[in-house]
């Protein structure tokens, strides 16, 4: 007998096994299909029930004809960077705002975000949004222009010891605070830390 006949004995047997297992599927009206992630997609709702996990509100408008009192919502689940949003939902994990403004046409009497997941060392956010894990505010100052009520963050994931960060932002794992002191010029109204690693 020659070598290379049982493999395809086996392959064959192999096929002929799925193959049954796949129409007594399709016979119990059963599907073998891989799920696959919900797809990206945009609608509309009436805000007299809560956004769907997930989903964000990028445009909120009066529209009695359709939502009677309530207000109408744009929603969707596709996000991307530099996108704005409506403050009527939260910002999802792992993104953050760089901006905050009123925008009645957009967002009516909400604010509007613009949100990104794109970090880096040195940027600012907006205090609408929480200080991703593993990040530290430098300092933390109001700044109208680009952050409206909220205070304006510098962050940064580059740590090093005796540098100062602001307590607005958790101490990370495995550092410890060595001085403390009101500074607001460059924390605004929380204490500014220095801090070095255990």
């Amino acid at each position: 007998m020659k070598t290379g006949q049982h493999p395809k004995r086996h392959l064959r047997l192999v096929h002929r096994i799925l193959m049954a297992v796949a129409l007594a599927a399709a016979s119990l009206g059963l599907s073998l299909a891989v799920s696959s992630p919900a797809q990206a997609a945009t609608t509309t709702m009436c805000s007299a029930t809560p956004v769907p996990a997930g989903w964000v509100v990028t445009q909120a408008q009066r529209d009695s004809a359709s939502c009677g009192s309530h207000l109408l919502y744009w929603i969707t689940n596709d996000l991307y960077n530099g996108m704005h949003i409506c403050s009527a939902t939260r910002v999802p994990a792992g993104w953050v705002a760089t901006q905050a403004q009123t925008n009645p046409v957009n967002c009516g009497p909400h604010l509007s975000y613009w949100v990104t997941s794109n970090l880096y060392n040195g940027m600012h956010i907006c205090s609408a949004t929480h200080v991703p894990a593993g990040w530290v505010a430098t300092q933390a100052q109001t700044n109208p222009v680009n952050c409206g009520p909220h205070l304006s963050y510098w962050i940064t994931s580059n740590l090093y010891n005796g540098m100062h960060m602001c307590s607005a932002t958790q101490v990370p794992a495995g550092w410890v605070v060595t001085r403390s002191q009101t500074d607001p010029v460059t924390c605004g109204p929380y204490l500014l830390y220095w801090i070095t690693r255990v």
